[in-house]
């Protein structure tokens, strides 16, 4: 009686979990296909996507020339060379290629392959930052190797624009990017704007078209709802779904449950998909940056509630564990685990108060900051 009790028990949850994961899949499919329609009628996106697509090209074709300047000066023996004909092949290459090359020895500017960055660059205190830098001839991103007492400068053209404009002197983008002249570039995100990142997954500059605005509640917002019930329900169905594999351990579906969690934080945050999520304030540096890894508070309160559901699913595959025989174990356990987790989420609270431009009231109460504890 017990074992049919226990059958109809287990037949309810498989079923229970595969509603929620067909639920799951609809509302992400749903999301999907309102996204893909927004993007199909946008000469923005496309125009967006070719510019991302080119970035990479150039990122890839400055590291290659990075690597061959490297090697050049690793290899020459004199200590006074003529470094414009060391490098000459990169001479001119602005105009060829949208790129250019400074190469510094000791903080002494002592090759540029042209003009337009150079002439105001070796005149000013430099800094030697990656990043956008507008120069009175445009806007470019800048890239640094350093290399012993050398420092290459690499620049990525990306838009020419002057003080004033001729019949020679143009404010236009460069042609491989295939951008309108009324394009706007910015530091930082503004609204209905579009993020582009370099091939490190690092904010690099923000591109404002004039035609067809973002409609952030269709664009963004809409298909984001449908992708946050898509997760939700899946995170929900998870556990249950995992413990109808009854052959395999508690380790093992523990092990399964991090893998397929880790997957998921991976997929939204160095993947940056879906689309619509990266397009949210929240998924940008604006109210938090830390790293890499929580580039946002998107990406902490992602990594909060993954972190929950491992908790719960962890508490739930153990709580049946015959402690019985080992109560000291269990004790010792359970004790280790706590403490563990308590300082994670003391961690994740100390790095929130510490990186957020949010302003926290229970902080400002209490005096709560990342030396309180």
């Amino acid at each position: 009686m017990n074992l049919t009790i226990m059958s109809k028990i287990q037949r309810k949850a498989k079923l229970r979990s595969l509603i929620l994961l067909g639920c799951s899949l609809i509302f992400l499919m749903i999301g999907l296909l309102i996204e893909q329609r927004n993007m199909d009628r946008s000469l923005t996106f496309r125009r967006i996507e070719w510019t991302k697509k080119t970035l990479r090209e150039k990122e890839s074709a400055l590291d290659a020339k990075f690597d061959q300047i490297s090697n050049i000066l690793k290899v020459q023996k004199e200590k006074s060379p003529n470094y414009f004909l060391l490098l000459e092949k990169y001479n001119d290459i602005l105009s060829s290629e949208g790129l250019a090359l400074l190469v510094f020895h000791k903080d002494t500017l002592k090759y540029w392959s042209d003009n337009e960055v150079s002439f105001v660059i070796g005149n000013v205190q430099y800094q030697h930052e990656d990043g956008l830098i507008h120069l009175p001839t445009g806007w470019y991103l800048e890239y640094n190797r350093h290399m012993g007492p050398y420092v290459i400068s690499g620049f990525i053209q990306l838009k020419q624009e002057y003080s004033y404009e001729n019949k020679f002197l143009k404010h236009q983008f460069r042609k491989e990017f295939k951008l309108p002249s009324d394009y706007e570039i910015f530091e930082r995100r503004v609204a209905t704007s579009w993020a582009i990142y370099d091939q490190n997954g690092k904010f690099a500059f923000a591109l404002l078209p004039k035609e067809n605005p973002i409609n952030r509640v269709t664009d963004y917002y809409l298909p984001s709802i449908f992708y946050l019930l898509a997760l939700i329900l899946f995170l929900i169905s998870l556990g249950s779904s995992m413990r109808t594999f009854r052959k395999a351990g508690p380790l093992i579906r523990m092990g399964a449950i991090s893998a397929i969690l880790s997957g998921i934080y991976a997929l939204l945050i160095y993947g940056r998909w879906p689309h619509a999520f990266q397009g949210l304030d929240m998924f940008t540096p604006q109210y938090f940056a830390w790293s890499s890894f929580l580039p946002s508070l998107g990406a902490f309160l992602l990594l909060a509630l993954l972190l929950f559901v491992w908790a719960m699913n962890f508490f739930r595959e153990f709580k049946f564990f015959d402690w019985k025989r080992s109560p000291t174990i269990f004790f010792i356990f359970s004790q280790l685990f706590n403490l563990i987790f308590l300082a994670g989420v003391i961690f994740l609270l100390e790095i929130l108060f510490a990186n957020s431009s949010i302003s926290f009231a229970l902080q400002n109460v209490i005096q709560l900051s990342e030396y309180s504890y």
